[in-house]
């Protein structure tokens, strides 16, 4: 039972956090899976393959770890609390954004949203592409979006955001 609770709250938060895109929170899954759960970095990799040729949308990988966690009891958590929190999320906002109409404050909250966005989306593509060289991505989402990062193989380079890299082991 406490498993089943503790799947809920991990991909309810996580289904939060990925809000227009589950590829931003792709290495925070991988993290909490591995250490919570010993779900190791190849079968994730296995797992995150078969979403992506599944058809219908490759979050839906989701229902795969909670099923080889805790069977179709968690497999159903794991869709629900992964799912549901984000798309209620989306209509209440969608609701008020509505509401606001074409004002100059929502032209601005827009535009400065948009960057961020597609920079968040593009280095999570980025963390996974580099999974098997050696270089983790560093994932804190909150921190600031713009750091130092290794120019040449062997230089040492953080980037404290998440979305940047950090050296293994470093």
């Amino acid at each position: 039972m406490l498993v089943l609770i503790h799947l809920a709250l991990t991909f309810g938060m996580l289904s939060l956090l990925a809000v227009g895109g589950g590829t931003a929170v792709l290495h925070e899954m991988q993290e909490v899976l591995q250490q919570t759960y010993k779900i190791t970095a190849d079968t994730f990799v296995h797992v995150y393959s078969v979403g992506q040729l599944a058809p219908g949308p490759n979050m839906t990988m989701v229902l795969i770890f909670g099923f080889q966690i805790a069977g179709a009891f968690g497999a159903a958590i794991v869709g629900l609390s992964f799912f549901l929190p984000s798309s209620f999320l989306c209509f209440w906002i969608g609701r008020i954004w509505n509401r606001i109409g074409d004002t100059p404050w929502r032209r601005s909250v827009q535009s400065a949203l948009e960057p961020i966005s597609i920079g968040i989306d593009v280095l999570g593509g980025l963390c996974r592409g580099q999974g098997g060289t050696g270089w983790a991505c560093d994932h804190r989402v909150g921190s600031h979006f713009v750091g130092d990062y290794p120019l040449y193989p062997g230089e040492p380079g953080v980037c404290d955001s998440g979305l940047g890299w950090r050296r293994g082991g470093d």
